[in-house]
């Protein structure tokens, strides 16, 4: 059985990703300003970033179609 998602709830879903993913953004970031091997930290952190980026602006795109009103709406829900 195949179900088709409309692309409100597609907008809905990646809005709520791209929360998610700035708390992994966030996270990486204080790693790498506090671990012990900073080689290897900066490494790391730069692989992070790089994919989170190329993340980021996939859903971003994907949220291009929420009107104004609704993507403040999220982003006040996904304060807390």
């Amino acid at each position: 059985m195949e179900s088709q998602l409309d692309a409100e709830t597609v907008a809905v879903l990646a809005h709520g990703m791209l929360s998610s993913l700035t708390a992994m953004v966030l996270a990486s970031k204080m790693l790498t300003d506090s671990h012990h091997d900073q080689d290897l930290a900066n490494q790391l952190g730069e692989i992070i970033d790089a994919q989170s980026d190329s993340m980021r602006d996939t859903l971003r795109m994907m949220c291009a179609g929420l009107p104004s009103e609704v993507i403040v709406y999220l982003d006040e829900l996904a304060k807390g």
